[in-house]
């Protein structure tokens, strides 16, 4: 998956870069719905390449590796890599329904 981002202010941190906070949410906006409604996201390592700044666009790409985790590769408008993610998920565990919770006899 891939897609594209402004840096806005609310991307900015106090020296008016990107924030390392800003590259992780980025990335995780490429996760497919399926994997965000069923798994937990257990690691993410990140390498901060490139600095970037208020109105950039960056892309960002997404694509699964042999191991099961996912390599997210933010780009400037340059073609430059800016920043590289590996994120990890597990399967979540069962989550009661609120009609178990509620039929407990409390």
């Amino acid at each position: 998956m891939t897609m594209e981002h402004r840096a806005t202010r609310l991307d900015l941190d106090f020296n008016f870069h990107v924030s390392n906070r800003s590259y992780v949410s980025i990335a995780l906006l490429t996760m497919p719905d399926d994997v965000l409604n069923s798994q937990t996201l257990t690691s993410v390592t990140v390498h901060w390449l490139h600095e970037t700044y208020l109105d950039d666009t960056l892309t960002c790409r997404m694509s699964r590796t042999d191991d099961g985790a996912y390599l997210h590769t933010l780009t400037n408008a340059d073609g430059l890599v800016v920043c590289e993610l590996m994120s990890r998920w597990q399967p979540q565990l069962s989550k009661a329904d609120v009609s178990e919770v509620l039929d407990r006899g409390l």
